[in-house]
């Protein structure tokens, strides 16, 4: 590339294209031009495939021209204020080792100002947590609302009614209280009163341990 005065050179423009526009920089660790290094021709994506560390503020104005960027590798902000692993294929926002974590992690609060919305595979909405609809939990599909513990149903709520422990509510039952079958609880804290069904049978057992049958099976 020819020599020109730096008055002379004129303003880059949108079209730069960084895969063959080259940029002039001094080598200092080539002396064989110069004792002070050696004055080389680099291109935008040379220097972005460098794996590159920038010390202090850093701004590009103008570079990327269709609006889009790409990079091979890992990418880390200031340790583990954003963090991609190319290999594990996560990322991770205030968290700089991913091995181990799910696909996004992020440590601290979240900040939602519109829905969040859960999507199956195929992108289509299934339900709304904290929703902007004014609804705090919303399941847009049939599917019930489930608890579970290890597995195991605790509470399930769906168009026939709310069950404890069972998923099971009878022919078109619909907005029932069912409670699955248990055993007479031994104990009971001062002052408080336990709700069970024994055999099919709802059964009432005080603070006192006095047990008694509301309605037999």
């Amino acid at each position: 590339m020819a020599d020109s005065k730096i008055t002379a050179l004129a303003s880059i423009s949108t079209s730069t294209d960084p895969a063959v526009d080259p940029l002039v920089i001094v080598d200092v660790s080539d002396t064989s031009m110069a004792a002070s290094g050696t004055s080389k021709k680099v291109t935008l994506n040379n220097l972005l495939s460098s794996s590159p560390t920038a010390t202090g503020a850093f701004s590009v104005t103008g570079l990327v021209t269709a609006g889009s960027a790409t990079i091979t590798g890992d990418l880390t902000v200031d340790t583990s204020t954003l963090k991609v692993d190319s290999t594990l294929n996560k990322v991770g926002i205030g968290v700089a080792t991913l091995t181990g974590l799910s696909t996004l992690n992020v440590a601290g609060d979240v900040g939602i100002t519109s829905d969040l919305v859960l999507k199956n595979s195929g992108g289509t909405a299934q339900g709304y947590i904290f929703g902007s609809s004014g609804l705090n939990y919303r399941v847009i599909a049939s599917n019930p609302h489930v608890w579970q513990e290890g597995g195991t149903d605790l509470m399930r709520l769906n168009s026939s009614g709310l069950g404890l422990g069972t998923a099971t509510f009878g022919t078109s039952a619909v907005r029932v209280f069912a409670i699955a079958n248990g055993t007479a609880p031994t104990t009971s804290p001062a002052g408080i009163g336990q709700l069970y069904v024994e055999a099919g049978a709802l059964k009432f057992r005080g603070s006192s341990g006095t047990i008694t049958t509301i309605a037999a099976a």
